[in-house]
């Protein structure tokens, strides 16, 4: 479930009971978005997880294909910007 929907099943649910233990709501919301961001880079869903590594890959493949780069330059690891990326 993405976290539109995760905030929209929830909060219905919790905030009744967040107002009723006077616990600030602004502290509270916080605490839900930062949960919900892990949720979108932890397993088994990770969905961020999923295009981190695909953008990883193609930085990669295009790196080595065009001959600029060793496996260790820094081209790879995203320390140089690159004008002609994408190809």
């Amino acid at each position: 479930m993405d976290t539109v929907g995760m905030i929209l099943v929830t909060m219905p649910i919790f905030m009744p009971v967040v107002i009723s233990m006077k616990i600030d709501p602004v502290y509270f919301g916080i605490m839900v978005l930062i949960n919900m961001a892990l949720d979108g880079l932890t397993p088994p869903v990770g969905m961020m997880l999923y295009v981190v590594k695909a953008v990883a890959l193609r930085i990669r493949r295009w790196a080595m294909s065009s001959k600029r780069a060793s496996p260790s330059s820094p081209a790879i690891s995203g320390h140089i910007a690159d004008p002609g990326f994408p190809p």
